[in-house]
């Protein structure tokens, strides 16, 4: 088995490059983060309204959110069936079980994959953060050493 290196040798623009480089990822992360959450959301929301609707009688009237704060009442007719997409501009009739079990299986992917970008976020950090602390002492060693320079002439 082949040893690591004790050291690395890397030139203050590389540094810095690296450094930046770090910063552009984890910014990605943090966007993919916040749209996994979003997407939990919406998926808890639905599965929510999924329950109430359930519990409504046939015939019932209940009020449904149409998005930017518009809501209509509908009459309820078949509570044991819904409409999904499948894909963009498809819709298909479901039965509720199977949307709902879809639904959950959804949330564990999402959950699973938000906690893996949660772990490479963190790595990310810890990375971060040890590149800067060796911006900082090479930067401190560059004015060290032009302080000594100056003080010699």
């Amino acid at each position: 088995m082949a040893e690591a290196p004790q050291s690395v040798r890397m030139s203050t623009d590389e540094l810095f490059a690296q450094f930046e480089r770090h910063k552009r990822l984890l910014t990605q992360l943090e966007s993919r983060r916040t749209e996994f959450q979003n997407l939990l959301g919406e998926q808890e929301g639905a599965f929510t309204a999924l329950d109430a609707l359930e519990k409504a009688e046939e015939g019932d009237t209940v009020l449904m959110p149409l998005g930017g704060g518009v809501f209509v009442d509908v009459k309820v007719i078949d509570r044991k069936k819904v409409k999904k997409t499948t894909v963009p501009d498809i819709v298909v009739e479901a039965d509720m079980g199977s949307v709902k079990t879809e639904m959950l299986n959804r949330s564990k992917e999402l959950s699973k994959s938000l906690e893996k970008l949660l772990q490479e976020e963190e790595r990310l950090l810890t990375n971060l953060k040890g590149l800067e602390q060796l911006i900082r002492m090479v930067t401190r060693r560059q004015q060290e050493k032009r302080a000594d320079g100056s003080t010699k002439a």
